[in-house]
């Protein structure tokens, strides 16, 4: 699928460390301007992918807002989803907000849901299941690890750590 993402944070200040209400209700409303004027543009028959990397906030705005082949239950945004899976392919939906900004998604295939037998679903099934073991043991050895652990402030790498946020920051 691809989507325009136009996320309410985006528009908030990046100065201020505390949002007010009314610094959140003038991100909603310029994210809305972002979104109709890019509905617009989408209706109006311009390329989906030019129009995501024009208005789109989102970590796939460069690539035209073009994401993986996805499975059911997968994407965060639970109600992008839900019109995303209701689409065929090569379809747009219109503007979806939600309670993080405004969406609006494109089908650029589907894939319909298939039935495998046990016997073909195993080997995912016991990697599902070694993977959870596997974070289940990690999580309790770290526990025991930190439970034991003395844990002091390091100056040093404070700093250092401060130099290369500022300098990755500056970077961008």
């Amino acid at each position: 699928m691809q989507i325009i993402a136009v996320p309410f944070d985006s528009f908030l200040p990046r100065d201020s460390v505390e949002r007010t209400p009314a610094d959140r209700r003038a991100a909603r409303e310029a994210a809305r301007e972002v979104i109709d004027q890019a509905a617009k543009e989408v209706t109006s028959g311009k390329d989906f992918g030019k129009v995501a990397r024009k208005y789109s906030r989102g970590v796939r705005a460069p690539r035209g807002g073009v994401w993986p082949m996805m499975e059911a239950g997968s994407f965060r945004e639970s109600e992008v989803e839900r019109n995303a899976f209701r689409l065929k392919a090569e379809q747009v939906c219109g503007i979806i907000e939600t309670k993080t900004g405004y969406y609006i998604v494109k089908a650029l295939k589907v894939e319909p849901g298939r039935e495998i037998d046990f016997e073909q679903a195993q080997p995912e099934i016991e990697r599902i299941l070694r993977e959870q073991q596997y974070q289940k043991l990690s999580e309790e050895y770290f526990k025991k690890l930190i439970s034991g652990a003395t844990i002091e402030p390091a100056e040093k790498f404070m700093e250092l750590a401060i130099e290369r946020a500022v300098e990755r920051h500056w970077n961008e």
